[in-house]
C-alpha cells in the first residue's frame, strides 16, 4: 500500500441533463461496484469521511482514498467513474500514476499556455483568479496550450509538466494568482490561498491541486 492516500478532486458532478448535482448524497464504490470504498478526509489517513458523502453548495466533490478506479452513484441512480491518483510525493518519484491526467472543457474566452482555468457556473473554463471569493472551491485545471474562445480544449488535471523559459524556486509550492497565472509569491489581494503545484527544478513542475485556505 502506498504511504498516503491519493486525493479525488475537489470535481464539479453534474447529472446527465448539465444540472450541477448541488448538496446531493454520493455512494463511492471499489471497481465491483457494490462495496463501499474507505474515504478519508486527508492524505494521512487519520480522518474518515462518511460514504456516501454530499457535494457542496455548487456540487463539487473531494475526498481521499487508496489510489485507484472507483465508482461513483449519485442519488442512488447516476453512475460515474472515479479515478484516484497516487500522492504527488510519491507518484513523482517514478510511480505509473505521475502521467497527465487530462480533463476536456470548453473554454469561454481566449487563452494562454500554462494558464489556470476553474469552471463558471455554465461549467465552461475561464481563468482562475485568486481574488475572487466565488473560485474557492471550484475545479482548477491548467491549459496544455493556448486556446481560442469556444474551443473543447485540453486541460491538465495532475501531472508533470516541464517549460523551459520557467525559473521556479525547487521544493517550493505554486499559487493560484491572478487572471490565471501561477505564482511562487503570496498573491495580493487574495480571497483565498490556493496551492496547485510544487516546483520540481527551475523549469518543470508536479500539478496537483490542494485544498484552498480563505483569507478572512
Amino acid at each position: 500500500m502506498t504511504v498516503y492516500a491519493g486525493r479525488y478532486g475537489p470535481e464539479g458532478l453534474e447529472y446527465p441533463d448539465g444540472t450541477h448535482a448541488v448538496n446531493r448524497a454520493v455512494s463511492v464504490y471499489i471497481s465491483d461496484g457494490t462495496t463501499l470504498a474507505i474515504l478519508f478526509g486527508n492524505r494521512d489517513r487519520s480522518v474518515n469521511l462518511p460514504n456516501p458523502l454530499y457535494t457542496d453548495s455548487i456540487g463539487n466533490l473531494a475526498f481521499w482514498t487508496n489510489p485507484g478506479n472507483y465508482i461513483g452513484e449519485i442519488d442512488g441512480s447516476h453512475q460515474f467513474s472515479i479515478q484516484v491518483p497516487e500522492d504527488p510525493d510519491e507518484a513523482v518519484t517514478g510511480s505509473t500514476s505521475a502521467e497527465l491526467v487530462i480533463v476536456q472543457r470548453m473554454v469561454a474566452q481566449d487563452t494562454s499556455g500554462h494558464r489556470l482555468m476553474v469552471p463558471d457556473d455554465d461549467g465552461q473554463a475561464i481563468y482562475a483568479d485568486s481574488s475572487d471569493p466565488t473560485h474557492i472551491s471550484r475545479p482548477v485545471w491548467m491549459t496544455t496550450n493556448a486556446w481560442s474562445n469556444g474551443i473543447q480544449a485540453d486541460l491538465l488535471a495532475l501531472g508533470q509538466v516541464v517549460e523551459p523559459t520557467w525559473d521556479w524556486t525547487p521544493n517550493q509550492p505554486i499559487w493560484i494568482g491572478s487572471d490565471g497565472f501561477l505564482t511562487q509569491d503570496y498573491p495580493v489581494g487574495a480571497a483565498f490561498l490556493r496551492r496547485v503545484a510544487e516546483a520540481v527544478t527551475p523549469i518543470t513542475i508536479y500539478f496537483s491541486p490542494q485544498q484552498s485556505i480563505a483569507i478572512i
